[in-house]
């Protein structure tokens, strides 16, 4: 182009060069942030929920505003604050107090500022975990935060007695950039509402830890006009939400349904469901209350953690082995305890009470004598849906009263039972020790027993098992299994129909029918080298399919034999014959002297 053109044409020229620019300009900007979108991963881009709303990337997530955000959610401390008196009026001169929730989403404990404005026309009063005021503010200088788990903060205020009727309240919270507003509004009119008729249940008295539970609130209008109210269920920490009937909102641990009428003699209900934290246990309470919010409207419900049998799942049953009993001669008492659920009872103790005019003599099981009248068994075991028996022997005093009833009593759980014995000269019904033993084995599905309590080193002594079918039915298929103690005993005969493998023994019962006997005895030789004092325990088991419903504490049995060292059938040892002519000589000596004295 020539330099010397006119003026006219040098400007036409410099138009069509911008015109030229302004239609390039938009495909440069396309070009420039199309690039970074797609070299770029973001979290709103992700296909992560990164801050765990139950919503993922742009535009389900209302965090996200675009596909560039660089975070769902807070970009700051991850720091999450609430506050509510829950109310939304409130009389001049009444008070008000404030619940602050801080919450962090944060893997990292953290420890934040948190700052209450104070509102206008209020008093302060107190505040919780050692909130001061500093001018105008509620403070608490360092507050710890972990994820997951809201920290509770309290302020209580009294509004001003001369506030004017109407006046907004305004109070405001903050804590690590994020704050929250809740409002409250003066109202000194008395308005008369239609009555609110209000419950809660779970339709459960106790409950197991990471047990799910179902409330059902009914709120019911008694009065006679329509009742617009705001329901609330606050639930306890040891709750975790899962779900709730349509309609309502979840804050924290409350829920509510807002902006419900009912009319007159109308009612509705409500539901819920929340689950129980796994590490509760000893009966702990977990309390949850609803009430209809700015009135005294409000219900409660209280449900119990708890882990195997309640008190009402335990029996006990007390039965004395006689009806009369003289002065000098011993009764027993046997006590069967019942565990009726299908739970293991652990950590279980009996006690029983010996009758007046009696002294303990002994008790199976471990039983264990405290003094005075008290037997106590603790801790004992009770398999579910199973029994123990214990028995405990007493020996009557030679000055009990004649006609004296005897009255034994045993307790388990707050379950009592009795059992009673008569004091008379002449007692008619003395059971020998074989027939208490066989009138006590009706009642077991096993027992053995060895035909001496004691033995010595070299002895023979023979064991008999018996199994009884205490059921209704026939028993099928049965194998009882016997060891013996190998270290110190060494059988001898008995077991020609059993199959031995080692230290056990085994038997298999092909039918038992109802309240047949099957019966076994066998013997075995005590080692001539056992210590004495050593208790030899041989354990019996009985099993099968058909048994498999009866109590474990009924289908094992265990025969323990105490040895003691053996003594010379007759005559007395040398040191007992030196020590007796010993004792002669010194009194043979002190009578001569005696007559040499009065002589």
């Amino acid at each position: 182009m020539r330099t010397d053109a006119p003026v006219h044409v040098w400007k036409h020229f410099l138009a069509n060069i911008r015109l030229a620019l302004l239609h390039a300009l938009p495909i440069l900007l396309i070009v420039m942030t199309a690039v970074p979108s797609f070299a770029d991963h973001t979290a709103c881009s992700d296909g992560l929920d990164n801050d765990q709303d139950g919503l993922i990337d742009y535009p389900k997530d209302t965090q996200c505003v675009s596909l560039e955000d660089d975070s769902e959610g807070s970009t700051g401390q991850g720091t999450f604050i609430t506050i509510s008196d829950g109310r939304e009026t409130v009389k001049a001169g009444g008070s008000l107090i404030y619940q602050i929730g801080v919450i962090s989403d944060r893997d990292d404990q953290q420890e934040v500022g948190v700052r209450f404005h104070l509102p206008h026309q209020t008093n302060f009063l107190s505040a919780s975990h050692g909130g001061h005021v500093e001018g105008s503010y509620v403070i608490w200088d360092k507050v710890t935060v972990q994820k997951g788990t809201q920290r509770g903060l309290t302020v209580n205020l009294e509004v001003d007695p001369y506030a004017k009727d109407g006046l907004l309240i305004i109070s405001k919270v903050e804590a690590a950039g994020e704050s929250a507003v809740d409002t409250t509004r003066v109202s000194n009119t008395i308005v008369t509402q239609s009555p609110l008729k209000l419950s809660i249940t779970d339709d459960h008295q106790t409950a197991e830890p990471r047990e799910t539970l179902t409330y059902r609130v009914r709120v019911e209008n008694i009065g006679k006009a329509d009742r617009s109210f705001h329901l609330r269920v606050t639930m306890p920490v040891q709750l975790s939400f899962i779900s709730a009937d349509a309609g309502y909102e979840k804050a924290s641990h409350t829920v509510e349904w807002r902006n419900q009428i009912l009319a007159p003699n109308e009612e509705r209900e409500y539901t819920f469901t929340a689950k129980i934290e796994d590490h509760l246990s000893g009966f702990f309470p977990i309390h949850t209350k609803a009430f209809i919010l700015n009135t005294n409207e409000r219900a409660s419900d209280t449900t119990f953690v708890h882990i195997g049998p309640l008190e009402e799942d335990f029996g006990i049953t007390v039965k004395a082995d006689r009806k009369e009993v003289e002065r000098g001669q011993n009764v027993s008492y046997d006590i069967t305890i019942t565990n009726r659920s299908t739970d293991l009872a652990t950590n279980v103790n009996v006690v029983n009470a010996l009758p007046p005019y009696t002294e303990f003599v002994s008790a199976s099981e471990g039983g264990r004598y405290t003094g005075g009248n008290e037997v106590r068994w603790d801790a004992i075991t009770i398999s579910p849906k199973g029994r123990r028996m214990f028995r405990v022997t007493a020996r009557v005093r030679s000055d009990a009263p004649i006609e004296y009833t005897l009255i034994n009593s045993a307790e388990v759980r707050n379950h009592k039972a009795h059992a009673t014995t008569d004091v008379v000269l002449h007692a008619s019904n003395v059971p020998s020790r074989d027939d208490r033993d066989g009138r006590q084995s009706e009642d077991v599905l096993l027992r053995k027993t060895a035909d001496r309590g004691e033995a010595t080193p070299g002895d023979t002594i023979s064991y008999t098992i018996t199994v009884r079918n205490t059921t209704d039915r026939t028993l099928r298929d049965l194998e009882v299994a016997d060891r013996l103690d190998a270290a110190y005993m060494t059988l001898v005969s008995g077991v020609t129909d059993a199959v031995r493998t080692g230290n056990r023994l085994t038997w298999t019962i092909d039918e038992l029918a109802p309240n047949e006997v099957w019966q076994r005895t066998y013997s075995v030789l005590i080692a001539a080298d056992v210590p004495s004092g050593v208790n030899l325990n041989n354990i019996v088991t009985v099993g099968g399919d058909d048994i498999s419903s009866v109590s474990l504490t009924e289908r094992v049995q265990t025969a323990e034999l105490g040895v003691v060292s053996g003594l010379p059938e007759t005559g007395a040892g040398m040191d007992q014959i030196f020590l007796g002519l010993s004792g002669l000589l010194g009194a043979a000596q002190v009578l001569l002297q005696r007559r040499k004295l009065f002589a």
